[in-house]
Order: structure tokens, then C-alpha cells, then sequence
């Protein structure tokens, strides 16, 4: 009995660390349609977070080429007044988004640029040429198996997963290049993407652009001898300290 429960610990399967494996003959969604439909904006959304910058004179703090702002506030000046003009915000349940002076906009459904827009407008009534920034704070995929698994920001627009998979480290010689999964949409609904870098087509492919939200699988290989080394070794420590048990409280 012992020795079977060495035998089923040793054996036990090798796929316990594997992630996100799809249902048996589950379809993969076809990439190259994704690549074509892509909306090729980051859209607002509720409980976006928005980092927003407001400048006067269009910008020209912003520029300044010849230091002269800076040395009209005295060096470390320009520090703070970058602080002050930059601010975190989160986008409402309604899409709106509280904001200093201007008190609810509603920015939802929009783009970065079309946002931008709406928020200087807004200011102009305030300021001299309002110039406004405003950037993503919360858009990410996340990265899992590889070198290096990390949630990534999406700084740009149209990254591919080429791009994620070099900013993650890229892949090492466990990452099995050819069965590299990306999960997207609806945890009851998701799609799921089967990538193979193994081969041309497959990296025609990666090109796919990614989406907030979307979860980057790359599987590692089993690394089959070390790992039932270390179940035997952990089996067998268990044994011996079973047996050492019985030896003992027989001799008493």
C-alpha cells in the first residue's frame, strides 16, 4: 500500500501548473478576423482611471526652449506647478468624470483625442488657450507563464502582442512558442486565441493588436525528470518518516 502511494505521487500528472486550457474540442477563434475587426481606439469606460493636465497659453509651459518660464518661478517652481496641474480621476458608473472647475463631464465612449477635446473647450471658458493631456492610467493585459509574468500598461494605442510579449521578457526555453494563448472578452464567454511563433504564419498573427483586458497565456514545458525527482524525494521523505514513526512506537 505504501509503495503505491509512492508509485501515485510520483506519477501524479504533469499538468497541474498548466493555465487556461480550453474545454476538449473547443475551437480557437480565428486571429486573423480579430486582426481585421480590431477598433483601433481605446474607448472610455466606467471606472477608467485618467491622469489629466491642464496647461494656459496652449501649452507653452509645456515647451518652454529657452528656460525662461522656469527662471521667472525660480528653478524648482516648474516642479510644482507640474503637480498641481496633474491629477488622477476616476470615470464614474455614468461614464462621467469629476474634474476641478468644470465639476461632471461626461466623457464616456470616447476617445483619448475626442476627450481632449471636449475638456479644452470646456476650460477655455477659464483659461487663455487651454491646453489639455490626458492619458490612460488603467488600460493593461496581463502577462502569464514566460520569463518574466507581469501586468503590463498599455502606454500606446495598437500594441500588438509582439510588442507585450518583448516587453515581458520574451520568450525563454521553457516557453513553448507554438501554443501561446490569448483570452479575451467576458470570463463566461471569453474568445480564446491560439498563436504559434513557431512558424511564419503563426507570427503574421501575433501581430494581433491587444485589447485592455486581454490575458496573455505562454505555456511552459514540463520539466518531467527533475519534477519526479523532487515527488519521489518528497514521497519518499514521508515513507521514511512513516516507517521512523512505527519503529519507534513499537520499541516502546
Amino acid at each position: 500500500m505504501l509503495f503505491f502511494l509512492l508509485i501515485q505521487s510520483a506519477c501524479r500528472p504533469y499538468r497541474q501548473q498548466v493555465m487556461l486550457r480550453p474545454a476538449e474540442f473547443a475551437a480557437f477563434a480565428d486571429a486573423s478576423a480579430a486582426m481585421e475587426s480590431h477598433n483601433k481606439h481605446l474607448i472610455i469606460a466606467p471606472f477608467d482611471r485618467l491622469r489629466l493636465r491642464v496647461y494656459t497659453n496652449a501649452g507653452e509651459m509645456i515647451i518652454d526652449p529657452n528656460f525662461q518660464l522656469m527662471r521667472e518661478m525660480g528653478g524648482g517652481g516648474m516642479g510644482n506647478m507640474q503637480m498641481r496641474q496633474e491629477q488622477d480621476f476616476l470615470v464614474l458608473e455614468d461614464g462621467s468624470v469629476k474634474v476641478p472647475l468644470l465639476g461632471h463631464v461626461d466623457l464616456n465612449g470616447l476617445t483619448i483625442d475626442q476627450a481632449e477635446r471636449k475638456l479644452q473647450q470646456a476650460y477655455d471658458e477659464y483659461y487663455e488657450d487651454s491646453y489639455v493631456v490626458l492619458r490612460y492610467l488603467n488600460k493593461r493585459v496581463v502577462l502569464l507563464g514566460g520569463p518574466a509574468p507581469q501586468v503590463i500598461t498599455l502606454e500606446n494605442e495598437n500594441m500588438n502582442l509582439m510588442e507585450i510579449l518583448a516587453l515581458g521578457g520574451g520568450l525563454d526555453q521553457a516557453s513553448r512558442s507554438y501554443n501561446i494563448r490569448l483570452v479575451r472578452g467576458p470570463a463566461e464567454n471569453p474568445e480564446i486565441f491560439l498563436i504559434d511563433l513557431s512558424t511564419i504564419e503563426g507570427m503574421k498573427k501575433s501581430l494581433l493588436t491587444v485589447e485592455a483586458g486581454d490575458v496573455i497565456y505562454v505555456e511552459q514545458q514540463r520539466r518531467m525528470f527533475s519534477e519526479t525527482a523532487r515527488d519521489i524525494s518528497v514521497a519518499a521523505g514521508l515513507l521514511f518518516n512513516l516507517i521512523t514513526i512505527i519503529l519507534v512506537l513499537n520499541n516502546l
